[in-house]
């Protein structure tokens, strides 16, 4: 069946060749280049456009990377200074992982965020602490509190953990 239609394509090519294509068609094909060539200059425009935002991207990047190596060479220099203060994140940091994790298994999301919530604004309560121990203010009763933060995080999540083991075993005694 092809060969047919292409025998019969060949034997009447001449018939079909007169036509010839409209004027206004080529002006048609004409504008729509000369709009992908205007398309084209903008992409270049638009290129200086995307070189500059990456380079504010790439330093951004940098100035929050040196900020960041700034804060953790600050905190292990705290640790150096007072290692009181690391014995004590030694110890309790773990503690503190182990029963989060816990309660992330036994818990309901609401809970959790609640308890995230008092959790961050205990961390931030260190982080001002830590500031603090920098300014080298009353550097005993600064660790002090430090310590005594983590003590707070600590019964925190003890409390949170005996309640939601206690509502455990009253919903398996039903």
């Amino acid at each position: 069946m092809e060969d047919k239609l292409k025998t019969w394509a060949q034997q009447h090519r001449k018939e079909m060749d007169v036509f010839q294509a409209p004027e206004f068609l080529w002006e048609r094909i004409a504008a729509q280049l000369d709009r992908q060539e205007k398309t084209r200059q903008y992409w270049w425009k638009n290129a200086y456009v995307r070189i500059a935002a990456s380079i504010v991207l790439i330093l951004v990047s940098a100035t929050f990377l040196v900020l960041y190596q700034r804060q953790l060479t600050s905190e292990n220099t705290l640790q150096a200074a007072y290692p009181e203060l690391k014995q004590a994140e030694a110890y309790f940091k773990p503690i503190i992982a182990a029963k989060m994790r816990r309660i992330e298994q036994i818990g309901d999301k609401d809970l959790l965020n609640l308890l995230l919530e008092d959790l961050a604004l205990l961390e931030k309560d260190y982080q001002t602490l830590a500031k603090d121990l920098q300014d080298h203010a009353d550097n005993r009763q600064i660790i002090q509190a430090m310590i005594a933060n983590y003590r707070s995080r600590l019964q925190l999540l003890e409390r949170i953990l005996n309640q939601l083991e206690q509502k455990q075993q009253d919903n398996v005694e039903l």
